[in-house]
């Protein structure tokens, strides 16, 4: 049973899956899994190019051709049908699950002067939810009791990478 309780209510959300069947001293228990919220953001941005300095020249171009790779690792117990309904994983045993994302992108800038770089920024997804510990202590039907809830939040990166032209210091000589 969890120590803190859920922000959530009871039926919240939307219903992904069940798990973990468990005949245990209070009958048949089982855990569901409801996701209550998502949202997408971007990460700060992050210098993803050598810096150019276009002082002497005229126009001046930069390219970057990128194989932008983000992994995460997720210990949250969870079994192959939740992960797969929640998170689009796939299956995976209880254990901690290692995830990457990969985005191939190619951007170009072009300046008159002063030195610049290429920035870049990933999109971070963000869920809520929580499990549900249901338990039906005598086999009759509908005789389901919701014996506790346990909040989670997950973020991972996604594959949506967004470029910009920086203006950057240049370097004193």
């Amino acid at each position: 049973m969890p120590s803190t309780p859920s922000q959530f209510t009871d039926g919240q959300g939307t219903y992904i899956t069940s798990d973990s069947t468990n005949y245990s001293g209070k009958g048949k228990c089982w855990l569901d899994y409801y996701v209550v919220s998502q949202s997408a953001s971007f990460a700060p941005q992050v210098q993803n190019s050598d810096e150019i300095d276009c002082e002497d020249a005229d126009t001046c171009t930069l390219e970057r051709t990128d194989g932008y790779l983000t992994c995460e690792v997720w210990s949250e117990i969870f079994g192959g049908g939740v992960s797969a309904g929640i998170f689009n994983f796939g299956a995976r045993a209880f254990h901690s699950l290692t995830k990457c994302w990969s985005a191939n992108s190619s951007y170009t800038c072009g300046w008159t002067s002063g030195c610049h770089v290429i920035f870049s920024s990933q999109q971070i997804v963000t869920q809520e939810g929580y499990k549900r510990c249901r338990c039906n202590m005598d086999g009759k039907k509908d005789n389901d009791v919701t014996e506790w809830l346990e909040d989670w939040t997950h973020t991972a990166p996604t594959n949506s990478v967004i470029y910009s032209c920086g203006d950057v210091d240049c370097p004193s000589d």
